[in-house]
This record gives structure tokens, C-alpha cells and sequence, in this order.
């Protein structure tokens, strides 16, 4: 019974998903003609799930388990949608979103 105990333990580890490294980025929003902070920016690398909002310093952070390189995508209702490519996350980066043409 010991055996069969332990012999449970040993497959149960063995098939334990493993921990996800979590990665962080920041960075800065600003308004691509005015370089002025962008507040309330929607900031995602998977939506529904790592997501965030940059405050009213255009300043954000977010954390995710994807592996780099991945891409997060940038939106804002007066703002022209941006795609971006992150494959390094130890700096800070710096967007800059074009305003939409009335």
C-alpha cells in the first residue's frame, strides 16, 4: 500500500503543469502631434484576460505569461489603433498614437 502511495505522488507531480514565468512591461502613452500623456488608453496582450489601462499620466504596466517575443495591441476612441511587437521587456517603452482625422 506504501508503494502504491507513493507510486501516486510520482505521477501526480510528474503531470503538474508547470509554473509560468510572468513578464512585466511599462511604458508611456503619449499623443503622437502634442507628445502630451494619453489617459485611459486600453493597453492588451491577451484580451479578456491581460489587459490594462494607462492612467492619467499615460503611464502603464502590465504583466503577462506570454514568452517574447508577442505582440500587444494599443487602442483609444480618438486614437488610430496601434500594433506592436515586444521582444524585449527590461526597458521602458514609448508609444506614440496618431489622432484620429475628423
Amino acid at each position: 500500500m506504501k508503494k502504491l502511495s507513493v507510486l501516486v505522488l510520482i505521477v501526480l507531480c510528474a503531470f503538474r503543469p508547470a509554473n509560468k514565468q510572468v513578464l512585466t512591461i511599462s511604458g508611456l502613452i503619449v499623443d503622437k502631434q502634442t507628445n502630451r500623456p494619453v489617459s485611459s488608453a486600453y493597453i492588451v496582450a491577451v484580451e479578456g484576460e491581460e489587459e490594462v489601462l494607462s492612467t492619467t499620466d499615460g503611464k502603464f504596466t502590465l504583466r503577462t505569461s506570454l514568452s517574447v517575443p508577442f505582440n500587444i495591441t494599443i487602442t483609444h476612441k480618438d486614437f488610430e489603433e496601434i500594433k506592436t511587437n515586444i521582444r524585449d521587456t527590461s526597458g521602458s517603452l514609448l508609444i506614440q498614437l496618431t489622432p484620429l482625422t475628423k
